[in-house]
């Protein structure tokens, strides 16, 4: 995926990584990018977490993370 894509205001789906324990590791979650980080920083970027009972939240995931792009939001 190419991160050039991905801007601000895009929904996302995103499994959680093996380091995060995941209790479904297939789960998907879906997250409105609010940051996306540029080099020298990794592939990484900020999302708020849209599932339910989870909104508000944030997380840092990493682009390698997103299954599938939604939309512009």
């Amino acid at each position: 995926m190419l991160r050039s894509r991905l801007k601000p205001g895009m929904v996302v789906q995103y499994v959680l990584r093996p380091d995060q324990l995941p209790t479904s590791p297939r789960k998907r979650w879906r997250g409105r990018i609010t940051h996306v980080y540029f080099p020298p920083m990794p592939d990484l970027l900020d999302v708020e977490v849209l599932n339910e009972g989870y909104q508000g939240m944030t997380e840092r995931i990493a682009v390698g993370q997103i299954v599938r792009i939604e939309g512009d939001g």
